[in-house]
């Protein structure tokens, strides 16, 4: 496996965990990179006959074990950034994930704005700041600068 291989097991962790992908996704990309590729780890195979997602997410945590985590939130960036619309609570859900994120030790400069997203958009779903609508699209506008980088 390369490392963009890594890299992308990585982001396609987060992503199912998240609920922005599922088994299928993870199987169609195991199945690719198996096409493609001239040695073959247990793991990738192992993802490829994967039965459910947890087995999914144990196969691609091992796979992306050393996979470098900036370059791993930057490519769930890539993911996130074919999102068009979010409700004000879909937005909320995955406003938590990112805030956590943004609150490692290690975590990258770029994930700084999405430290206050959650509570904005939480407030603004109360009623107490902005317009749920504004508060939802400076949260995506984010996500596409940052998938940009």
């Amino acid at each position: 496996m390369t490392e963009a291989h890594e890299i992308e097991a990585g982001a396609l962790a987060l992503a199912i965990s998240w609920g922005y992908a599922d088994l299928s996704d993870a199987v169609s990309w195991a199945d690719q990179v198996i096409i493609c590729s001239d040695t073959l780890s247990d793991a990738l195979i192992d993802l490829s006959l994967a039965k459910g997602a947890p087995d999914a997410l144990s196969h691609l945590n091992i796979l992306s074990r050393n996979a470098d985590f900036r370059s791993v939130v930057l490519k769930l960036f890539e993911r996130l950034s074919s999102v068009q619309s979010l409700s004000p609570a879909e937005a909320s859900n995955l406003a938590k994930h990112l805030y956590v994120l943004s609150q490692k030790v290690d975590a990258p400069e770029f994930l700084a704005p999405f430290a206050s997203h959650w509570d904005a958009i939480d407030l603004a779903i109360s009623g107490v700041f902005d317009s749920p609508e504004k508060t939802v699209q400076a949260f995506l506008d984010d996500i596409m600068r940052v998938a940009q980088l």
